[in-house]
């Protein structure tokens, strides 16, 4: 593997100035999810230092599948984020969908760049309310009924 990675240091320093502006200046689509993931790139040297290059913005994992936002550490490293609004106490089942796609878009990242080490995240309306970054999925395991964010120590 070539020094910095597959993808050249450069060319992902190019994609994320260009993704960053688009984001920037996209102040028409704050949509509740086109908000979420406006703050997160915006905010995302503090929220997810280690991932400073945005080098995918609704990436194309496979036919009739995007991710939302895919990072590069500038070595060999994706961070693979999948944004979505929840509400405060969202349904168990709404969660482990939005968890099972961030490991999914994760899985699919690793095929379309086998070079890399991969990881899957999500960042949804609890994360922001906490002012934390995107988060690990949970293990693939049902979830069971009454879960809450404060169970996974989200304070109110």
């Amino acid at each position: 593997m070539p020094a910095g990675g597959p993808i050249p240091l450069e060319e992902a320093q190019r994609r994320d100035s260009v993704l960053h502006a688009y984001v920037a200046g996209c102040d028409w689509d704050l949509s509740a999810e086109g908000a979420l993931r406006r703050h997160l790139v915006l905010n995302s040297g503090a929220l997810i230092p280690d991932f400073p290059y945005l080098i995918g913005l609704e990436w194309s994992a496979r036919a009739g599948h995007a991710g939302d936002l895919l990072y590069f550490d500038g070595h060999d490293r994706l961070l693979a984020v999948e944004v979505k609004v929840t509400e405060r106490r969202a349904e168990a089942r709404h969660l482990h969908k939005v968890e099972a796609q961030a490991r999914d878009f994760a899985r699919a990242a690793g095929r379309l760049h086998p070079w890399a080490r991969v990881e899957g995240r999500v960042y949804t309306s609890v994360e922001h309310a906490a002012s934390a970054g995107p988060r690990l999925p949970r293990e693939n395991r049902p979830i069971e009924r009454g879960f809450t964010p404060q169970a996974d120590g989200v304070e109110e």
